[in-house]
């Protein structure tokens, strides 16, 4: 049977100190590790949010045909009817208000603007960066074609 050697107090606290040592720095990069995880999770969900948020916003654009801009909203019509108004809060969100339920799109909007049937709208990102969206609103060519043979049967009045 082997026995063990026996080692001194010094012995004991030099080790007890290189093991301390070496747990603070295992623990230090732990730490850091977790610090660039999470870092990189904020980031993907700050871009995340970015996309869902024009997502929605073309598809409230897409969903309607025409603009009008009383000041404090942008309002956005379908077949004559209100459907959504878009203005930028206080605290610089875009807010849509519908039915009487408001979403939020996008965070840190700098401009709202609706010239000639299309919206502008300016972002800043996390980093500071311009994001910049247009988008225009097209009517829908069923609509426009509708609307123009009910005109042409009104002028020669077919009974």
């Amino acid at each position: 049977m082997k026995r063990l050697a026996a080692f001194t107090i010094t012995e004991l606290l030099v080790y007890m100190i290189i093991a301390g040592v070496v747990l603070l720095a295992v623990m230090e990069g732990l730490t850091l590790l977790n610090r660039y995880i999470q870092r990189r999770t904020e980031k993907i969900v700050s871009t995340a949010e970015l996309y869902d948020g024009y997502r929605r916003f073309v598809t409230f654009v897409n969903e309607t045909d025409s603009i009008g801009d009383n000041g404090t909203f942008i309002e956005l019509f379908d077949d004559g009817e209100l459907r959504y108004e878009i203005n930028i809060s206080i605290d610089s969100f875009l807010i849509v208000n519908r039915n009487y339920t408001r979403d939020t799109l996008f965070r840190r909007v700098i401009e709202l603007d609706a010239p000639n049937d299309t919206i502008t709208l300016k972002v800043l990102n996390d980093r500071d960066s311009l994001l910049q969206y247009r988008v225009a609103v097209i009517p829908d060519e069923r609509k426009i074609s509708t609307k123009t043979i009910e005109d042409k049967e009104n002028e020669y009045r077919y009974e």
